[in-house]
């Protein structure tokens, strides 16, 4: 899925500064492997799987004016026995995109929480966005390390030629999450957002808690679409010369579970197209299975919204 084209220019940068923009840009489009082997829809252990950032205020807005204040919410996906234990860290500075679209600071991280001791809570920050003024593309870029043992490495962070998910943390393999949001005066983004009837169960609306259904195929549709926020957004081509050009934005679904297998890890609202159906199969077990589904929805301006299912299967 394409994105608006950007420019910018790349003055001197600090050591953090490019590691910052290096490892948004190369692991945001891979935020959420985490180092897992299985399928990367299966949740099996704790995983970043998105952020939901909005404007202090104004939770509708995702992209926040200079000197406002943003909300950022990591959504950690668990499995649905027993949630897992991490640590984490994030940062924030202001960047500008470069001319090969990858987003980088200008100055050192004016922002930075983390919390080392084991948790089982989703990471929350409260952002509050430097007054800038007039300054035109200028973004906010995040970079968060998430670990599942020990805690995250400052140092590897620190070391923008040797930093990969199998460093960043003292223990085992971490997880390293990149975004970058928009700083405008005039910002009106408003993020796409979840109905509460967006999904069906083969046709039906989704089941109660309490209510197991059979071990099976199942066809999980996205519906609501109506009720799904859906901007224009501007574009430059690549021809010679290059164009503008204003459609509607796509929105790109991600689906995780905590058992079973899908047949894709994405769909996409295309124009007016309702995404097909998604083929969700789970094999009949012993004792009755508890289910938990993660549905993400990104639009290309930085606005992200999630949706959480649980769903019983009944012994076999």
């Amino acid at each position: 899925m394409t994105g608006p084209s950007r420019s910018g220019t790349r003055p001197g940068e600090t050591r953090l500064a490019r590691t910052l923009g290096l490892a948004a840009w190369a692991l945001a489009l891979g935020a959420g492997c985490g180092g897992d082997f299985d399928s990367p829809t299966l949740i099996t252990e704790a995983r970043v799987l998105g952020s939901i950032t909005t404007v202090d205020g104004d939770p509708e807005r995702a992209t926040p004016a200079p000197g406002e204040t943003l909300q950022l919410r990591w959504v950690v996906g668990q499995p649905a026995d027993e949630p897992r234990p991490f640590t984490w860290t994030l940062a924030a500075c202001l960047a500008r995109p470069s001319p090969v679209r990858r987003p980088f600071c200008v100055d050192e991280p004016f922002f930075a929480v983390g919390e080392t001791t084991p948790t089982t809570e989703a990471p929350t920050a409260t952002i509050p966005v430097p007054a800038i003024g007039e300054q035109e593309d200028l973004e906010v870029l995040l970079l968060g390390v998430f670990c599942r043992d020990g805690v995250p490495d400052l140092a590897r962070v620190n070391n923008p030629q040797d930093l990969d998910a199998f460093n960043v943390c003292s223990e085992g393999i971490g997880q390293i999450i990149g975004q970058s949001l928009r700083v405008l005066s005039d910002s009106d983004n408003l993020r796409p957002r979840w109905p509460a009837n967006a999904l069906l169960l083969n046709g039906a609306p989704w089941p109660g808690a309490d209510e197991c259904v059979p071990a099976g195929t199942f066809d999980l549709a996205f519906g609501g679409i109506e009720n799904v926020r859906r901007d224009e957004v501007t574009f430059t081509s690549n021809d010679e010369p290059p164009r503008t050009i204003v459609e509607r934005e796509d929105l790109l679904l991600s689906h995780f579970a905590t058992a079973g297998e899908m047949e894709r890890q994405w769909s996409v609202f295309d124009d007016d197209e309702v995404p097909t159906p998604l083929e969700w199969s789970i094999e009949a077990r012993a004792e009755a299975t508890r289910v938990r589904f993660y549905f993400g929805l990104r639009d290309q301006r930085g606005g992200a919204d999630f949706l959480e299912r649980e769903l019983c299967i009944a012994p076999g």
